[in-house]
């Protein structure tokens, strides 16, 4: 009995051990949300002031080595998250209209942003994060109208930083 004592001795003070390194490993002290990625709400020409929804709307990532599909046909649709690629200074989404815009102009746009990825320390609980500094937009003019960098600053805050600005629809007018 006392050998098998001897060999389980240092386990009994190897367990709390690791007990205090798998509790400090955990986030649970960090409320914060720990996502700096870009919001895009939808607006319509002409009225900057109130969203507007868009229905049918398929939105995908290009270039993304992983599954980038972020809408699928969304109905209702006001704004969307768009994340940004830490590894690169330049993401690019497709907007795609699976509907008819106006009257044979179905088609799709993209749009393209160029930024600066850098690390930020947020505290000692939530550890570090990718933010971003919004350089410069391009997109393709199909149906989008335009885009507005409204903050270019993009971290953790939920904040709007695109406007997608789209032309009122023909049966509208």
């Amino acid at each position: 009995m006392g050998k098998i004592l001897t060999y389980l001795f240092p386990l009994f003070g190897l367990i709390p051990f690791l007990a205090a390194i798998l509790h400090a490993c955990n986030d649970a002290g960090c409320m914060d949300n720990r996502s700096s990625i870009p919001f895009a709400q939808f607006y319509q020409k002409g009225d900057l002031r109130s969203t507007i929804s868009v229905d049918s709307l398929t939105i995908y990532g290009i270039g993304q080595k992983n599954d980038s599909l972020l809408v699928d046909s969304a109905r209702s649709l006001s704004s969307v998250s768009l994340p940004f690629r830490n590894d690169d200074s330049i993401t690019q989404f497709v907007l795609q209209y699976n509907y008819d815009w106006n009257k044979n102009r179905k088609s799709n746009d993209t749009l393209t942003f160029i930024y600066r990825p850098y690390v930020y320390f947020a505290s000692v609980d939530c550890g570090v994060m990718f933010n971003y500094t919004l350089k410069e937009e391009r997109h393709t003019r199909h149906i989008l109208d335009s885009v507005i960098i409204v903050t270019p600053e993009i971290t953790n805050q939920n904040i709007e930083n695109i406007k997608l600005v789209f032309p009122a629809k023909e049966n509208e007018e």
